[in-house]
């Protein structure tokens, strides 16, 4: 978030993207702070059994939203760039 707040952006897209990324993340700590007190205050809700995390993969579907956030043609370039980055 700070990385976000703090960067001297000029790309119009980039910028919006990072202002969405800091609200989302201003609300998603208070949800996280707001749940922590409800556990605190009145347990957990549901049977105790764990549940699964969601994978931090790039689907194909991930992918293609963000390929149409660009605004432009996406060129395999950009796309072998994407792909060496993980």
């Amino acid at each position: 978030m700070l990385t976000s707040r703090r960067a001297q952006i000029s790309d119009p897209r980039v910028r919006e993207l990072a202002d969405a990324i800091i609200e989302a993340q201003v609300k998603e700590i208070a949800q996280m702070e707001l749940l922590l007190e409800d556990i605190e205050t009145n347990g957990e809700m549901g049977d105790g059994t764990p549940l699964p995390p969601r994978t931090a993969a790039l689907t194909p579907e991930l992918q293609a939203e963000a390929e149409a956030a660009v605004g432009r043609e996406v060129t395999p370039e950009m796309r072998e760039e994407l792909d060496s980055s993980r």
